[in-house]
This record gives C-alpha cells, structure tokens and sequence, in this order.
C-alpha cells in the first residue's frame, strides 16, 4: 500500500519523472544511491575498506578515466545511481571538488528559498523536511555537534539554522501554529511541489543534482 496521501501525491507530482516507466527500477537506483554514498564516503574509503570497490567494480565505466569503455551513455540512470563511485576514478580531485561546490551551493539555493521565514510561517514543512539531518550544525540544534566533520554539508545548510528560532518560538507559544491543519497541509502541499518542479526539471537531474531523488523518496507508489 502507498502511505502518502492524496494530496501527498499531487504535490509531488514532478517526482513523475523519476518513476516513468518501472517503479522497480526507480526504486532500486535510489536504494543503490543511498548504499553507496555511504559506502564510498572518503573516510571509508581511506580506512581500507573494500566495500566501494566491490559495490562499484561493475560500474567505473561510468567515469572518464575509468580506463573502460565508456558506457555513460548507455546506463544514464544507472551511472547516477552510482555516481558516487566517481571518488575510485584516478585523480579527479579538482574535478570531484568543482562538483561539491556545485551541488553544495544548489542545495544553499533551494534552502534559501524554502527556509525564507515567509515561506517557513505559510505553514510549509519543506524546510523541516531538508534541514532535520542538519541541525546539528548548529548550537543548540541537536544534542550532537557535527560541525566539524560535515563542515562543508554544514555550509551548505546554513538556511536551515532559522528553524531553531521558529522551534524556540513554537515552545514559547506552546507549540501552536496559526491556521487550521487543513490550511496547514494544503501550504505545505504547494510549497512541495513549487520546490519540486525545479528540483526535478530534466536538465536539474542531469546536471547530476540529487534534490530530486532525495526529496521523492517515499513518493514512488504514487506514480
């Protein structure tokens, strides 16, 4: 069963484009994703550990450099799926970097936009929805400091520090928020998918940008 709502549904409505076709393919290239960014972190990588190599060995034709036929073409979805395999290809650290402060400065973007305080009063939970692995970036924001080992995730984010002045000023208010839910949701829903028909536009995607696929997470039985 599909637990988003109908209105859930139609607000992420451009995460569409992800799912054409095979719902099961989407879904597998979006669990490949999230395995192997965790796996080819560079800190796991240098410990020794083999597990990108292992993950990855059947796709490094995905990179220049690779010293395998390219096959970029061929595999697109497949090759974003494992991009973060790129960290094995040569010496592409000029490269990998360039790409980081690309993507890094997109998600500042869309963290602009979605954490702009107006936005955040609507009732819109986009922010919430981005920022809630971030907040330990800031003081006070969560019992865990991770400032200093996500130090470049943490500049990236740094929109969502707002939301620890939303959150002090919900408790100061008892935690209430204007409007009835009804009005709440229906914000929400269009804040979603005015954020998500950017995010998901084809040139977006790729451009290498993982917005997209992070934010549909959970919305592929929609389509």
């Amino acid at each position: 069963g599909c637990s988003a709502t109908a209105d859930d549904c139609i607000s992420h409505g451009p995460c569409k484009v992800l799912a054409m076709g095979d719902n099961s393919e989407f879904i597998e290239h979006a669990e490949d994703y999230s395995l192997v960014s965790v796996a080819c972190r560079e800190d796991i990588v240098a410990s020794g550990a083999k597990i990108c190599q292992e993950m990855c060995f059947d796709h490094l034709c995905c990179f220049p450099g690779s010293g395998q036929e390219s096959c970029a073409t061929e595999k697109p979805e497949e090759c974003l799926a494992f991009s973060p395999c790129k960290v094995l290809v040569g010496s592409d650290a000029a490269d990998k970097g360039k790409e980081e402060h690309e993507k890094h400065a997109e998600m500042y973007s869309v963290l602009e936009e979605a954490c702009a305080e107006d936005v955040i009063s609507s009732g819109s939970k986009v922010c919430h929805k981005l920022c809630d692995d971030f907040l330990c970036c800031f003081p006070g924001g969560d019992d865990y400091d991770c400032s200093l080992t996500q130090t470049d995730e943490c500049v990236a984010h740094k929109p969502c520090e707002v939301l620890l002045t939303v959150m002090s000023a919900d408790e100061d208010n008892g935690g209430g928020e204007g409007g009835t839910a009804d009005d709440s949701d229906g914000k929400q829903n269009e804040e979603d998918y005015s954020i998500l028909s950017v995010a998901c536009r084809e040139e977006m995607i790729n451009s290498g940008s993982k917005i997209c696929q992070e934010m549909c997470l959970g919305y592929d039985c929609c389509f």
